[in-house]
């Protein structure tokens, strides 16, 4: 497992954990996009922050492609998110 694949495995292990603590805060469309938000902009920011280690001479081209990525991230953090709010709310209710 390289350390892009262990960066987004950690994602997705934090956003279930505060879907978990706090799915009454998820129900709520702005905060739970905002608490999204933050997991995404950390991780990207962490991926971006190691390939521009490893490739110094590429910065602006990772620069420019972090941009889709984060959006396409921040799409698949909101099913997760939402999908997993939904079954703690059966859970918990």
């Amino acid at each position: 497992m390289n350390v892009y694949s262990k960066i987004l495995v950690i994602n997705f292990v934090v956003l279930n954990l505060l879907v978990l603590l706090l799915h009454s805060v998820f129900v709520d469309i702005f905060v739970g996009l905002l608490a999204v938000f933050l997991v995404t902009l950390g991780v990207i920011t962490a991926i971006i922050r190691t390939l521009i280690y490893d490739n110094p001479d590429r910065k602006k081209m990772i620069l420019v492609l972090s941009l889709p990525a984060f959006g396409i991230l921040m799409i698949i953090n909101s099913i997760v998110a939402s999908g997993s709010a939904q079954v703690c709310s059966i859970i918990f209710k």
